[in-house]
């Protein structure tokens, strides 16, 4: 539901090209072959793979620690009950997006 809400924005933004990044290899298959995809989603999916269509658009996988600023957005979605847009960079995230910024590598502590 995720991808199918984030190819919707993108569509509604007029974004010509996308890259979807995903931590999800279930979400690649369901990319490459749609009849895998629930049968509850598969006019939703069939509309995103549409808009998919009309677009330059590259998917990929990563390990999630691999991606601390998608982590922490993550983390913040599963505590949101609200849909939220931000035009500036979100404070809980901006020490992370500056280490990108920079190159500067981040392991994980477990």
């Amino acid at each position: 539901m995720a991808v199918i809400k984030a190819i919707e924005l993108a569509w509604v933004r007029d974004w010509k090209h996308v890259w979807l990044e995903v931590d999800s290899s279930l979400i690649l298959d369901f990319l490459r072959s749609p009849s895998l995809v629930p049968w509850q989603l598969r006019v939703q999916w069939n509309n995103c793979l549409f808009r998919i269509s009309q677009m330059n658009f590259h998917s990929s996988h990563i390990f999630r620690e691999g991606n601390h600023v998608a982590d922490a957005l993550a983390n913040y979605g599963t505590s949101s009950t609200d849909f939220v847009w931000w035009d500036t960079t979100p404070s809980f995230i901006a020490s992370n997006c500056n280490e990108d910024r920079l190159g500067l590598p981040k392991f994980r502590v477990r």
